[in-house]
């Protein structure tokens, strides 16, 4: 073989190798960077749900119902769900065992709490009760039960079997909400750990594979130029 083909082979070689060595790399940083962006994702569905619990505590003591159920409320419902949707369907996050039983759990507790969410916008989204509402004027809604405890001959005592069924729904998602928050709030920090690991297996694995591509560069090196050396002296 001549000279010159061994050498095209050699460089050839050395490409390969340190390609080899930037796909593998590239392919483990962009598994990071989705890892990452998993991360944003999953704090930006704790703080949704932070803010769905603040509407949900400040609902109650509204006395315009109707108006802070659909200004506040119902949106920070529609993004606390849009949120959850996204982060229990993220494939990167999915592919990690741990973080998947975390993701099918919280898809557990959402699909438990969120029918009773609904049910509590039902009172507020329809119109057979707009006017029982407007009725009672400045009173919020824990007002309102506490009047129908009051006034068990009130014209309005149709409406008292829907508050309390309201305050039932409500109860419920309160005493579910605190396994939810728990993994919302768990899952940030474990990813954030997670990136750090995998970052600092990149790091590893980088310099592992630089290191034999650049000891098999040697290698070769060292026995072309041996070989070089034996037919020169030959010559």
């Amino acid at each position: 073989m001549k000279i010159r083909t061994k050498l095209l082979l050699i460089s050839l070689f050395i490409l390969l190798v340190f390609g080899l060595v930037l796909l593998l790399t590239l392919n483990a940083f962009n598994r990071i960077q989705r890892l990452e962006q998993g991360s944003r994702d999953a704090t930006v569905t704790l703080a949704a749900w932070h803010e769905f619990n603040y509407h949900t505590d400040r609902f109650q003591l509204e006395p315009d119902l109707m108006a802070y159920s659909a200004e506040k409320w119902k949106p920070s419902w529609d993004l606390l769900a849009e949120r959850i949707e996204q982060l229990v369907q993220n494939e990167e996050l999915l592919r990690h065992e741990e973080v998947q039983y975390q993701l099918t759990d919280l898809e557990a507790y959402w699909a438990y709490l969120e029918p009773a969410i609904s049910s509590m916008w039902e009172y507020f989204g329809e119109s057979q009760y707009q006017e029982f509402f407007q009725q009672m004027g400045a009173y919020n809604i824990t007002q309102i039960k506490t009047y129908f405890g009051a006034n068990s001959d009130s014209e309005f005592n149709q409406y008292e079997p829907d508050v309390n069924q309201y305050f039932f729904l409500a109860n419920k998602v309160y005493s579910a909400s605190e396994p939810l928050q728990n993994l919302l709030s768990s899952l940030p920090e474990f990813l954030e750990e997670e990136v750090g690991v995998q970052s600092k297996r990149l790091m590893q694995i980088a310099i592992v594979l630089t290191l034999v591509g650049m000891l098999m560069v040697v290698v070769l090196i060292l026995a072309f130029t041996s070989r070089l050396v034996h037919r020169l002296r030959i010559i």
